[in-house]
């Protein structure tokens, strides 16, 4: 699992469904949401949580990806297992880390200290704790 600290720049709500966004300094990213805390207020200090097989890694930027979570981030580690590799990701303090199959981590041809961008989807965020102010 991953955790990212983040603080809430922006909440939209119609109906049920809640559009949430985060700031981690230069770097933003959405989540969305049918639940939320009553609690979660704008500017408040969260943890958020992606699961590593929840991150897809391309190299090249494409107007064909239709993801609000696109982070360029650094290879700063790459464990290839017998099926699964784990790609370490690192952006200014954030650290990721990435489950792909050896397959594509193989197509991909990643090296250490190479730029890849790694997608999440605004669904695949979740919030595990808000920060009491």
């Amino acid at each position: 699992m991953n955790h990212i600290k983040a603080s809430v720049s922006s909440i939209k709500k119609v109906e049920s469904l809640t559009l949430v966004s985060f700031s981690l300094g230069q770097v933003s990213l959405e989540m969305v949401s049918l639940e939320l805390p009553s609690s979660l207020k704008i500017n408040a200090f969260v943890t958020l949580e992606v699961k590593s097989s929840n991150i897809i890694l391309v190299k090249e930027k494409s107007n064909l990806l239709i993801t609000a979570n696109q982070l360029l981030c650094q290879v700063s580690e790459i464990n290839n297992g017998t099926l699964l590799s784990t790609i370490t990701l690192k952006r200014d303090t954030l650290l990721l880390e990435a489950l792909i199959t050896l397959e594509h981590s193989k197509k991909l041809a990643l090296k250490k200290e190479e730029w890849v961008i790694a997608l999440i989807n605004p669904t695949e965020l979740s919030i595990i704790h808000i920060d009491k102010a």
